[in-house]
Protein backbone atom coordinates (compact mmCIF):
# COMPACT_ATOMS: atom_id res chain seq x y z
CA UNK A 1 0.00 0.00 0.00
CA UNK A 2 2.61 2.56 0.98
CA UNK A 3 4.49 1.94 -2.79
CA UNK A 4 1.53 3.45 -4.37
CA UNK A 5 2.05 6.60 -5.73
CA UNK A 6 -0.94 8.45 -5.37
CA UNK A 7 -0.04 8.39 -1.52
CA UNK A 8 3.36 10.52 -1.96
CA UNK A 9 2.38 13.71 -4.28
CA UNK A 10 1.02 15.94 -2.10
CA UNK A 11 3.51 18.05 -0.61
CA UNK A 12 3.20 20.45 2.79
CA UNK A 13 6.12 22.52 3.20
CA UNK A 14 8.31 22.63 5.18
CA UNK A 15 9.99 18.92 5.01
CA UNK A 16 12.89 17.90 5.73
CA UNK A 17 15.19 17.23 2.07
CA UNK A 18 14.85 13.69 2.44
CA UNK A 19 12.06 13.37 3.11
CA UNK A 20 10.93 15.40 0.30
CA UNK A 21 13.41 13.74 -2.32
CA UNK A 22 11.74 10.03 -0.93
CA UNK A 23 7.72 11.44 -1.62
CA UNK A 24 9.44 13.35 -5.08
CA UNK A 25 10.59 10.05 -6.43
CA UNK A 26 7.88 7.74 -5.33
CA UNK A 27 5.23 9.71 -6.47
CA UNK A 28 6.55 8.97 -9.88
CA UNK A 29 5.88 12.06 -11.84
CA UNK A 30 1.85 11.91 -10.95
CA UNK A 31 0.79 15.37 -10.76
CA UNK A 32 1.89 17.21 -7.75
CA UNK A 33 -0.23 19.12 -5.09
CA UNK A 34 2.24 21.92 -3.28
CA UNK A 35 0.59 23.41 -0.08
CA UNK A 36 3.08 25.95 2.18
CA UNK A 37 2.38 26.23 5.52
CA UNK A 38 1.03 29.43 7.20
CA UNK A 39 2.07 28.58 9.90
CA UNK A 40 5.99 27.08 8.99
CA UNK A 41 9.30 28.71 9.95
CA UNK A 42 10.54 30.53 6.91
CA UNK A 43 12.94 28.71 5.22
CA UNK A 44 16.76 29.72 4.90
CA UNK A 45 17.38 31.74 1.64
CA UNK A 46 17.21 28.98 -1.32
CA UNK A 47 16.75 26.34 0.86
CA UNK A 48 16.64 22.81 -1.22
CA UNK A 49 14.02 21.53 0.88
CA UNK A 50 11.55 24.20 -0.40
CA UNK A 51 13.06 24.86 -3.47
CA UNK A 52 12.60 20.83 -4.77
CA UNK A 53 9.29 20.34 -5.31
CA UNK A 54 8.95 23.49 -7.80
CA UNK A 55 12.28 22.21 -9.33
CA UNK A 56 9.36 20.03 -11.12
CA UNK A 57 6.32 22.53 -12.07
CA UNK A 58 5.74 20.88 -15.29
CA UNK A 59 4.60 17.95 -13.25
CA UNK A 60 2.51 19.98 -10.17
CA UNK A 61 -1.35 20.30 -10.72
CA UNK A 62 -1.78 22.67 -7.79
CA UNK A 63 0.15 25.37 -5.73
CA UNK A 64 -1.24 27.06 -2.55
CA UNK A 65 1.01 29.63 -0.42
CA UNK A 66 1.70 32.53 1.37
CA UNK A 67 4.32 35.19 0.75
CA UNK A 68 4.33 34.90 5.27
CA UNK A 69 5.62 30.97 4.73
CA UNK A 70 8.26 32.60 3.35
CA UNK A 71 9.13 35.43 5.98
CA UNK A 72 8.94 38.16 3.25
CA UNK A 73 11.76 37.04 1.07
CA UNK A 74 10.85 38.10 -2.45
CA UNK A 75 13.89 36.43 -4.11
CA UNK A 76 12.70 33.11 -2.92
CA UNK A 77 9.00 33.94 -4.32
CA UNK A 78 10.01 34.89 -7.34
CA UNK A 79 12.71 32.13 -8.54
CA UNK A 80 10.24 29.25 -7.56
CA UNK A 81 6.86 30.44 -9.67
CA UNK A 82 8.90 32.00 -12.52
CA UNK A 83 9.39 28.41 -14.83
CA UNK A 84 6.74 27.51 -16.78
CA UNK A 85 3.73 25.13 -15.09
CA UNK A 86 1.87 23.67 -18.19
CA UNK A 87 -0.08 20.91 -15.58
CA UNK A 88 -0.92 23.74 -13.41
CA UNK A 89 -4.82 23.85 -13.05
CA UNK A 90 -5.04 25.70 -9.15
CA UNK A 91 -2.84 28.59 -8.34
CA UNK A 92 -3.70 30.40 -4.56
CA UNK A 93 -1.48 32.91 -3.53
CA UNK A 94 -2.40 34.72 -0.11
CA UNK A 95 -0.44 37.96 0.38
CA UNK A 96 -1.07 40.37 3.20
CA UNK A 97 1.67 42.65 2.20
CA UNK A 98 0.61 43.43 -1.22
CA UNK A 99 3.68 41.49 -2.79
CA UNK A 100 3.26 39.79 -5.81
CA UNK A 101 6.14 38.79 -8.40
CA UNK A 102 6.81 41.82 -11.13
CA UNK A 103 7.78 39.14 -13.28
CA UNK A 104 6.08 36.97 -15.61
CA UNK A 105 4.31 34.15 -13.37
CA UNK A 106 5.57 30.56 -14.33
CA UNK A 107 6.79 32.56 -17.82
CA UNK A 108 3.33 33.17 -18.74
CA UNK A 109 2.84 29.33 -19.57
CA UNK A 110 0.03 27.68 -17.48
CA UNK A 111 -2.46 26.79 -20.52
CA UNK A 112 -4.23 24.33 -17.97
CA UNK A 113 -5.14 26.73 -15.32
CA UNK A 114 -8.65 26.55 -14.40
CA UNK A 115 -8.78 27.74 -10.68
CA UNK A 116 -6.46 31.26 -9.57
CA UNK A 117 -6.76 33.00 -6.42
CA UNK A 118 -5.01 36.20 -5.46
CA UNK A 119 -5.55 37.75 -2.17
CA UNK A 120 -3.58 40.89 -1.71
CA UNK A 121 -1.27 42.25 -4.46
CA UNK A 122 0.29 45.42 -6.26
CA UNK A 123 -0.65 44.65 -9.74
CA UNK A 124 -3.10 42.46 -11.50
CA UNK A 125 -1.63 39.20 -13.11
CA UNK A 126 -3.58 39.83 -16.52
CA UNK A 127 -0.94 37.57 -18.16
CA UNK A 128 -2.67 34.90 -16.34
CA UNK A 129 -6.33 35.51 -17.61
CA UNK A 130 -6.95 32.74 -19.80
CA UNK A 131 -9.91 30.87 -21.25
CA UNK A 132 -9.26 27.98 -19.83
CA UNK A 133 -10.18 29.67 -16.35
CA UNK A 134 -13.20 28.68 -14.70
CA UNK A 135 -12.68 30.32 -11.27
CA UNK A 136 -10.82 33.36 -10.35
CA UNK A 137 -10.67 34.76 -7.27
CA UNK A 138 -9.03 38.26 -6.84
CA UNK A 139 -9.15 40.44 -3.61
CA UNK A 140 -7.44 43.46 -1.77
CA UNK A 141 -5.05 44.55 -4.70
CA UNK A 142 -3.81 47.47 -3.91
CA UNK A 143 -2.86 48.88 -7.36
CA UNK A 144 -0.23 51.42 -7.93
CA UNK A 145 -0.25 51.80 -11.23
CA UNK A 146 -3.68 50.46 -12.58
CA UNK A 147 -3.82 48.88 -15.77
CA UNK A 148 -5.50 50.53 -18.86
CA UNK A 149 -8.89 50.20 -19.74
CA UNK A 150 -8.10 48.43 -23.19
CA UNK A 151 -5.86 45.84 -20.74
CA UNK A 152 -8.60 45.58 -18.56
CA UNK A 153 -10.70 44.83 -20.87
CA UNK A 154 -9.02 42.71 -23.56
CA UNK A 155 -8.04 40.67 -20.39
CA UNK A 156 -11.64 40.30 -19.69
CA UNK A 157 -12.69 38.71 -22.73
CA UNK A 158 -10.17 35.87 -22.58
CA UNK A 159 -12.06 34.67 -19.98
CA UNK A 160 -14.73 32.69 -22.67
CA UNK A 161 -14.89 30.22 -20.13
CA UNK A 162 -15.44 31.27 -16.45
CA UNK A 163 -17.74 30.14 -14.36
CA UNK A 164 -17.00 32.32 -10.75
CA UNK A 165 -15.38 35.99 -11.37
CA UNK A 166 -14.79 37.67 -8.11
CA UNK A 167 -13.05 40.99 -8.40
CA UNK A 168 -13.05 43.17 -4.87
CA UNK A 169 -10.82 46.12 -4.64
CA UNK A 170 -9.13 45.56 -8.02
CA UNK A 171 -11.75 47.22 -11.15
CA UNK A 172 -10.59 49.43 -12.87
CA UNK A 173 -10.37 53.40 -12.01
CA UNK A 174 -13.79 54.30 -14.22
CA UNK A 175 -13.69 57.88 -14.29
CA UNK A 176 -17.03 58.05 -16.37
CA UNK A 177 -18.89 54.76 -18.29
CA UNK A 178 -20.31 55.20 -21.46
CA UNK A 179 -23.85 53.64 -21.60
CA UNK A 180 -23.23 51.58 -24.73
CA UNK A 181 -19.46 50.46 -24.65
CA UNK A 182 -18.18 50.32 -28.46
CA UNK A 183 -18.03 46.21 -28.83
CA UNK A 184 -14.17 46.50 -28.95
CA UNK A 185 -14.42 47.65 -25.27
CA UNK A 186 -17.16 44.97 -24.15
CA UNK A 187 -16.46 41.81 -22.57
CA UNK A 188 -19.03 39.10 -23.04
CA UNK A 189 -18.73 36.30 -20.64
CA UNK A 190 -21.61 33.58 -21.70
CA UNK A 191 -20.79 30.86 -19.39
CA UNK A 192 -20.43 33.16 -16.15
CA UNK A 193 -22.94 31.86 -13.46
CA UNK A 194 -21.66 33.96 -10.55
CA UNK A 195 -20.57 37.38 -10.44
CA UNK A 196 -18.62 39.01 -7.01
CA UNK A 197 -17.63 42.93 -7.58
CA UNK A 198 -16.52 45.44 -5.18
CA UNK A 199 -15.69 49.26 -5.25
CA UNK A 200 -16.76 53.19 -5.78
CA UNK A 201 -19.99 53.38 -7.67
CA UNK A 202 -18.05 54.73 -11.00
CA UNK A 203 -16.19 51.38 -10.73
CA UNK A 204 -18.91 48.90 -10.37
CA UNK A 205 -21.14 50.72 -12.79
CA UNK A 206 -18.32 50.75 -15.39
CA UNK A 207 -17.03 47.30 -14.94
CA UNK A 208 -20.95 46.02 -15.57
CA UNK A 209 -22.00 48.29 -18.24
CA UNK A 210 -18.41 47.05 -20.18
CA UNK A 211 -19.21 42.98 -19.67
CA UNK A 212 -22.01 40.99 -21.30
CA UNK A 213 -23.48 38.36 -18.97
CA UNK A 214 -26.36 35.56 -19.32
CA UNK A 215 -29.56 37.58 -17.27
CA UNK A 216 -29.35 34.15 -15.10
CA UNK A 217 -26.12 34.93 -13.35
CA UNK A 218 -26.07 35.22 -9.48
CA UNK A 219 -24.82 39.35 -8.95
CA UNK A 220 -23.13 40.04 -5.86
CA UNK A 221 -22.57 43.96 -5.67
CA UNK A 222 -20.83 46.47 -3.22
CA UNK A 223 -20.58 49.60 -3.78
CA UNK A 224 -19.17 52.23 -2.14
CA UNK A 225 -19.74 56.09 -2.51
CA UNK A 226 -16.72 58.09 -3.18
CA UNK A 227 -16.67 62.26 -2.65
CA UNK A 228 -20.23 62.73 -1.95
CA UNK A 229 -21.21 61.66 -5.97
CA UNK A 230 -24.22 59.98 -5.43
CA UNK A 231 -24.82 57.75 -8.76
CA UNK A 232 -26.16 54.47 -6.84
CA UNK A 233 -29.42 54.92 -9.25
CA UNK A 234 -27.68 53.89 -12.25
CA UNK A 235 -27.07 50.62 -10.70
CA UNK A 236 -30.65 49.68 -10.19
CA UNK A 237 -31.37 48.51 -13.54
CA UNK A 238 -28.49 45.82 -12.85
CA UNK A 239 -30.52 44.75 -9.37
CA UNK A 240 -33.33 43.93 -11.23
CA UNK A 241 -31.62 42.48 -14.59
CA UNK A 242 -33.15 39.23 -15.65
CA UNK A 243 -36.13 39.62 -13.27
CA UNK A 244 -39.63 38.85 -14.37
CA UNK A 245 -41.18 41.95 -15.19
CA UNK A 246 -38.39 43.69 -13.49
CA UNK A 247 -39.18 42.22 -10.22
CA UNK A 248 -38.70 39.58 -7.79
CA UNK A 249 -40.40 37.28 -5.65
CA UNK A 250 -38.48 37.44 -2.72
CA UNK A 251 -36.59 40.65 -1.04
CA UNK A 252 -34.82 41.36 2.19
CA UNK A 253 -33.72 44.67 3.51
CA UNK A 254 -30.76 45.00 5.42
CA UNK A 255 -28.96 47.92 7.21
CA UNK A 256 -26.35 47.73 10.00
CA UNK A 257 -25.90 51.74 10.05
CA UNK A 258 -27.17 55.01 8.56
CA UNK A 259 -24.84 54.85 6.34
CA UNK A 260 -25.56 51.45 4.47
CA UNK A 261 -28.42 49.47 3.16
CA UNK A 262 -28.13 45.84 1.70
CA UNK A 263 -30.52 44.09 -0.26
CA UNK A 264 -31.20 40.50 -1.34
CA UNK A 265 -33.57 39.48 -4.03
CA UNK A 266 -34.46 35.86 -6.00
CA UNK A 267 -36.58 34.99 -8.17
CA UNK A 268 -37.31 31.79 -6.48
CA UNK A 269 -39.91 31.84 -3.52
CA UNK A 270 -39.19 28.37 -2.52
CA UNK A 271 -37.79 28.60 1.48
CA UNK A 272 -33.74 28.41 1.71
CA UNK A 273 -33.36 29.03 -2.45
CA UNK A 274 -29.96 31.15 -2.68
CA UNK A 275 -30.09 34.77 -3.46
CA UNK A 276 -29.62 35.76 -6.94
CA UNK A 277 -29.11 39.30 -6.18
CA UNK A 278 -26.84 40.57 -3.32
CA UNK A 279 -26.52 44.49 -3.34
CA UNK A 280 -24.77 46.45 -0.45
CA UNK A 281 -24.91 50.07 -0.98
CA UNK A 282 -22.44 51.86 1.19
CA UNK A 283 -22.82 55.59 1.67
CA UNK A 284 -21.25 56.95 4.63
CA UNK A 285 -22.13 60.83 6.03
CA UNK A 286 -22.96 62.49 2.94
CA UNK A 287 -26.52 63.32 4.03
CA UNK A 288 -28.46 60.64 2.61
CA UNK A 289 -30.81 58.42 5.17
CA UNK A 290 -32.00 54.95 4.55
CA UNK A 291 -35.43 55.68 4.64
CA UNK A 292 -34.17 57.79 1.55
CA UNK A 293 -32.42 55.41 -0.07
CA UNK A 294 -35.34 53.08 0.19
CA UNK A 295 -37.75 54.89 -1.17
CA UNK A 296 -35.77 55.87 -4.50
CA UNK A 297 -34.72 51.99 -4.53
CA UNK A 298 -38.31 50.64 -4.48
CA UNK A 299 -39.85 52.94 -6.92
CA UNK A 300 -37.17 51.68 -9.22
CA UNK A 301 -36.68 48.34 -8.24
CA UNK A 302 -40.03 47.39 -8.90
CA UNK A 303 -42.18 45.37 -5.97
CA UNK A 304 -45.31 44.72 -7.05
CA UNK A 305 -44.80 40.87 -8.01
CA UNK A 306 -42.99 40.80 -4.25
CA UNK A 307 -44.37 37.79 -2.25
CA UNK A 308 -42.30 37.48 0.81
CA UNK A 309 -40.53 40.48 1.85
CA UNK A 310 -37.51 41.14 5.19
CA UNK A 311 -36.66 43.79 6.67
CA UNK A 312 -33.76 44.50 9.14
CA UNK A 313 -32.74 47.86 9.70
CA UNK A 314 -30.05 48.46 12.38
CA UNK A 315 -32.05 51.69 13.74
CA UNK A 316 -35.08 49.86 14.45
CA UNK A 317 -35.53 50.81 18.63
CA UNK A 318 -36.41 52.49 20.46
CA UNK A 319 -39.56 53.58 18.17
CA UNK A 320 -39.53 56.94 18.60
CA UNK A 321 -36.02 57.52 17.12
CA UNK A 322 -37.03 55.17 13.93
CA UNK A 323 -36.59 57.47 11.08
CA UNK A 324 -39.35 55.53 9.06
CA UNK A 325 -43.29 56.65 10.07
CA UNK A 326 -46.48 54.51 8.90
CA UNK A 327 -47.26 57.25 6.18
CA UNK A 328 -43.38 56.31 4.73
CA UNK A 329 -43.85 52.57 4.60
CA UNK A 330 -47.00 52.86 3.00
CA UNK A 331 -44.59 54.92 0.41
CA UNK A 332 -42.29 52.25 0.22
CA UNK A 333 -43.58 49.54 0.38
CA UNK A 334 -47.36 50.00 -0.74
CA UNK A 335 -45.94 48.70 -4.21
CA UNK A 336 -45.89 45.12 -3.31
CA UNK A 337 -49.18 44.71 -4.02
CA UNK A 338 -49.16 41.06 -4.03
CA UNK A 339 -47.14 40.41 -0.92
CA UNK A 340 -48.02 37.08 1.32
CA UNK A 341 -45.30 37.18 3.83
CA UNK A 342 -43.98 39.97 5.78
CA UNK A 343 -41.48 39.63 8.78
CA UNK A 344 -39.26 42.55 10.10
CA UNK A 345 -38.58 43.59 13.93
CA UNK A 346 -38.69 46.40 16.96
CA UNK A 347 -39.56 49.71 15.61
CA UNK A 348 -39.85 48.75 12.22
CA UNK A 349 -42.40 46.15 13.63
CA UNK A 350 -44.10 49.09 15.52
CA UNK A 351 -44.58 51.27 12.70
CA UNK A 352 -45.88 48.94 10.27
CA UNK A 353 -48.62 47.85 12.30
CA UNK A 354 -51.06 50.58 11.57
CA UNK A 355 -50.71 50.09 8.20
CA UNK A 356 -51.46 46.30 7.89
CA UNK A 357 -55.15 47.24 7.12
CA UNK A 358 -54.48 50.48 5.26
CA UNK A 359 -56.62 50.92 1.76
CA UNK A 360 -55.48 52.65 -1.70
CA UNK A 361 -58.16 54.59 -3.81
CA UNK A 362 -56.92 56.14 -6.92
CA UNK A 363 -53.32 56.41 -5.65
CA UNK A 364 -54.13 57.32 -1.91
CA UNK A 365 -52.88 55.61 0.90
CA UNK A 366 -55.47 55.89 4.15
CA UNK A 367 -57.27 54.09 7.13
CA UNK A 368 -60.78 54.80 5.61
CA UNK A 369 -63.06 51.78 5.01
CA UNK A 370 -63.23 53.22 1.54
CA UNK A 371 -61.00 51.65 -1.39
CA UNK A 372 -58.80 48.79 -1.26
CA UNK A 373 -56.91 46.53 0.65
CA UNK A 374 -53.37 47.67 -0.13
CA UNK A 375 -51.78 43.96 0.93
CA UNK A 376 -55.28 41.75 0.56
CA UNK A 377 -53.06 38.29 -0.17
CA UNK A 378 -51.04 39.16 3.26
CA UNK A 379 -51.14 35.53 5.03
CA UNK A 380 -47.83 35.69 7.38
CA UNK A 381 -46.73 37.99 9.25
CA UNK A 382 -43.41 37.35 11.27
CA UNK A 383 -42.59 40.01 13.87
CA UNK A 384 -39.72 39.76 16.20
CA UNK A 385 -38.11 42.20 19.09
CA UNK A 386 -41.11 44.45 19.47
CA UNK A 387 -42.31 45.82 22.72
CA UNK A 388 -46.02 46.00 22.62
CA UNK A 389 -46.36 48.18 25.46
CA UNK A 390 -45.28 51.27 23.08
CA UNK A 391 -47.54 54.22 22.77
CA UNK A 392 -47.52 55.98 19.13
CA UNK A 393 -46.64 59.74 19.34
CA UNK A 394 -48.19 62.23 17.59
CA UNK A 395 -45.39 62.35 15.05
CA UNK A 396 -45.51 58.95 13.98
CA UNK A 397 -47.27 60.02 10.52
CA UNK A 398 -50.23 62.56 9.91
CA UNK A 399 -52.31 59.79 8.08
CA UNK A 400 -52.34 57.61 11.45
CA UNK A 401 -52.89 60.45 13.95
CA UNK A 402 -55.60 58.29 15.34
CA UNK A 403 -53.09 56.26 16.78
CA UNK A 404 -51.55 58.98 19.00
CA UNK A 405 -51.56 57.35 22.81
CA UNK A 406 -52.72 53.97 21.55
CA UNK A 407 -50.65 50.70 22.46
CA UNK A 408 -49.00 49.01 19.94
CA UNK A 409 -50.67 46.05 20.93
CA UNK A 410 -53.85 47.65 20.47
CA UNK A 411 -53.36 49.00 17.06
CA UNK A 412 -52.25 45.41 16.32
CA UNK A 413 -55.46 43.77 17.15
CA UNK A 414 -57.58 46.04 15.55
CA UNK A 415 -55.91 45.92 12.07
CA UNK A 416 -56.16 42.62 12.35
CA UNK A 417 -59.84 42.55 13.25
CA UNK A 418 -60.19 45.04 10.38
CA UNK A 419 -58.43 42.50 7.96
CA UNK A 420 -60.83 39.77 9.08
CA UNK A 421 -64.09 41.88 8.27
CA UNK A 422 -62.97 42.24 5.35
CA UNK A 423 -62.26 38.39 4.76
CA UNK A 424 -58.40 39.14 4.62
CA UNK A 425 -57.94 36.99 7.87
CA UNK A 426 -53.98 36.87 8.63
CA UNK A 427 -53.34 32.78 8.36
CA UNK A 428 -50.05 32.77 11.04
CA UNK A 429 -48.88 35.53 13.22
CA UNK A 430 -45.30 34.71 14.97
CA UNK A 431 -44.62 36.74 17.58
CA UNK A 432 -40.67 36.21 18.42
CA UNK A 433 -38.85 37.60 21.46
CA UNK A 434 -41.76 40.44 21.91
CA UNK A 435 -42.47 42.13 25.20
CA UNK A 436 -46.52 41.32 25.45
CA UNK A 437 -49.81 41.77 27.74
CA UNK A 438 -50.77 37.58 28.65
CA UNK A 439 -54.77 38.53 27.94
CA UNK A 440 -53.86 40.23 24.92
CA UNK A 441 -52.39 36.96 23.40
CA UNK A 442 -55.76 35.41 24.10
CA UNK A 443 -57.57 38.22 22.09
CA UNK A 444 -55.24 38.37 18.90
CA UNK A 445 -55.48 34.48 18.77
CA UNK A 446 -59.09 34.58 18.23
CA UNK A 447 -59.08 37.03 15.04
CA UNK A 448 -55.63 35.10 13.47
CA UNK A 449 -55.79 31.44 12.13
CA UNK A 450 -52.76 30.36 13.56
CA UNK A 451 -50.63 32.18 16.71
CA UNK A 452 -46.93 31.07 17.38
CA UNK A 453 -44.43 32.59 19.70
CA UNK A 454 -41.53 31.91 21.75
CA UNK A 455 -39.06 33.47 24.03
CA UNK A 456 -41.77 35.77 25.03
CA UNK A 457 -41.55 38.80 27.53
CA UNK A 458 -44.52 39.42 29.48
CA UNK A 459 -45.29 43.08 30.13
CA UNK A 460 -45.93 43.89 33.66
Amino acid sequence: MLASPMLWRDFVLPLPLQWARTMLDRSQHLPLSISCSHQALPPPQGSPAWQLPFDTLEHVRSIQMSRSAFNGNTTDISRLLSTPAPALEVFSFINMSGYLPREALFANCAPRLRHLTIYGARLLPLSLFSPNLVNLVISHVFLKRPESLSEFIAALQRLSRIEMLTLVGCLHPFSSAPQAPAPSQLAKLPTLSCLTIEGTVPQCLGFLRHVQTPDTIVLHVAAHKQGGVNDFTALFPFLTQGSAEDSFRVVKFRSEGPGNLTIFARHNDADYAPWDRNFEFEWGDFGDTVRDFMLVLCAEAGMRHCLSLSIELEDDDPPSETPFRPDEWMDILGAATELQTLQTSGGVGIMLCPTLSATVEDGTYSRTAAGSLVWPQLHILKLNYVNFSYRYQAGDGSSWAECTGMRADEVLLRELEHRRQRGAVLEELHLGSCTVDAQWMYKVADVVGRLSADNLQEDL
